[in-house]
């Protein structure tokens, strides 16, 4: 009888050992493939005078980002080759990656507030003391950020405190990259003039992709606003046949002498519903236009239409 027993309790510690084992190995290939993801968002740590933002951004050759950008061009209605970086901004949207590297932060910080005594703290301690990659890239990207407080004391925070830190730290940066692209190319004439006024709107106005249902009309805004970033207009010496004039969206929506008869019969619509928009600068104008800076209906509607017949006659769409 105690024969029996002894080979049943040797044969439960043999099962909870192969069990313990098989779950290690399991850890560590989790670790193996964050490590491997992680690799993939920057390049080499060598360079030390750019944030984590920049190399991801300026990596190429990410697998799941080109797909991604491409939806988000698909979405908002625009050319396969425009910008990225305007497409973004116009969605307010953020490279993939950052996720990526939220929730392996997220999960780095599970590892170290772990029980102590467990599998799961001990596989961590091993890969740890041995400097695996996974530890050396989340170390990497906290302290390149600003972020040592959290490596150095993960214990303060909870997980909850911890991905939105270091989300926050990433998006913004990412935003100021973007805006910094934005205010510092000449492509993005049309968007900054856009941007820069609804800074300085105290009116909060939905943006013009949530507020168009129909996705042609969108499309329509969407290449005049990225004007030359879209590939409808990529010479920048482009003019005019008519006005010999570069052409850009405020030329097109302002001044053009092809669609003269279809512009005054709009600001004639504009001047009965909006009367200030009589007094208005050919810039202003073009804002109110392409920003849909208006909450009356009527004049969203007429706006709208306007916008779709310009950019049906000068074959934009």
């Amino acid at each position: 009888m105690q024969q029996i027993i002894y080979n049943r309790l040797n044969r439960n510690v043999i099962i909870d050992e192969t069990r313990a084992y098989r779950d290690k190995n399991k850890i560590l290939v989790k670790l193996n493939l964050i490590s491997d993801k992680l690799d993939l968002l920057y390049q080499s740590k060598n360079d030390l005078d750019c944030t984590i933002i920049d190399h991801v951004l300026n990596k190429k050759d990410n697998a799941y980002e080109v797909p991604y950008n491409q939806f988000c061009k698909y979405a908002l209605g625009v050319s396969k080759f425009a910008s990225t970086s305007g497409t973004l901004s116009e969605l307010n949207r953020c490279p993939i990656s950052i996720k990526a590297m939220v929730q392996s932060i997220n999960f780095w910080h599970r590892l170290e507030t772990v029980q102590s005594g467990t599998i799961l703290e001990n596989s961590y301690f091993e890969c740890k003391r041995s400097k695996h990659a996974f530890y050396q890239n989340v170390e990497y990207l906290l302290i390149k950020n600003g972020l040592g407080n959290i490596m150095y004391a993960p214990h303060n925070y909870r997980s909850k405190q911890v991905a939105s830190i270091v989300k926050q730290n990433l998006t913004d940066q990412h935003r100021q990259l973007i805006h910094n692209t934005i205010l510092n190319d000449d492509k993005f004439c049309t968007l900054k003039m856009c941007n820069l006024s609804n800074v300085h709107n105290t009116n909060i106005i939905d943006p013009y992709h949530k507020t168009i249902k129909n996705p042609h009309i969108r499309k329509c805004f969407a290449r005049l606003r990225l004007d030359k970033a879209n590939n409808f207009n990529t010479a920048n010496d482009k003019k005019c046949d008519l006005c010999d004039v570069p052409i850009n969206s405020t030329h097109l929506l302002i001044e053009c002498t092809k669609t003269v008869t279809e512009r005054e019969c709009f600001f004639s619509k504009m001047y009965l519903v909006f009367p200030s928009f009589k007094k208005m600068t050919q810039f202003n104008k073009c804002n109110i236009i392409l920003n849909l800076a208006h909450k009356n209906d009527k004049v969203l509607n007429d706006i709208c239409s306007y916008v779709k017949l310009i950019c049906q006659k000068h074959c934009i769409v």
